[in-house]
C-alpha cells in the first residue's frame, strides 16, 4: 500500500496522477475516499456526543410527581367541588371556541389518569 506521505509527496509535485499505473491510481483514490468517509463518520459521532451530553445536561426531570400518602395510608383524594370546577371551565373554554353555548354541550366521560 502507499503511504500517506507518498500521496501527500505526488499531490504536491507537479507529477500528474496519469503518469501512475492503473492500480495505484485506484488505490489512491480509494484511500482518499476512505479517509473522507472516516472523517464524516468522526464528526456525525462527535455531534451525536454533543448533543447527548446537552441532552443530559439540559433536560427536565419529567418524574411523576407521586401523591403525598398521609399517616393513614391512603392517598389524599381530590374534592369532588373543584373537579367540577375543572369540567366547568373545560367546558366553557371549548363553548368559547366553537362559538355555542356551554349548556349545548354534553360532557360524556371525565377521567383523570
Amino acid at each position: 500500500m502507499i503511504s500517506l506521505s507518498t500521496i501527500l509527496s505526488l499531490a504536491a509535485s507537479s507529477v500528474t496522477q496519469s503518469d501512475l499505473p492503473f492500480g495505484e491510481r485506484m488505490l489512491i483514490g480509494l484511500e482518499v475516499s476512505l479517509i473522507g468517509i472516516l472523517t464524516v463518520f468522526v464528526v456525525l459521532i462527535v455531534i451525536w456526543g454533543v448533543l447527548e451530553l446537552s441532552r443530559i445536561v439540559f433536560s427536565v426531570s419529567n418524574k411523576p410527581k407521586q401523591p403525598k400518602i398521609s399517616e393513614s395510608g391512603k392517598a389524599p383524594e381530590a374534592d369532588p367541588a373543584s373537579e367540577a370546577d375543572i369540567v366547568a371551565a373545560i367546558t366553557a373554554a371549548i363553548a368559547a371556541y366553537e362559538g355555542t353555548s356551554p349548556s349545548s354541550l354534553r360532557v360524556v366521560r371525565f377521567t383523570r389518569k
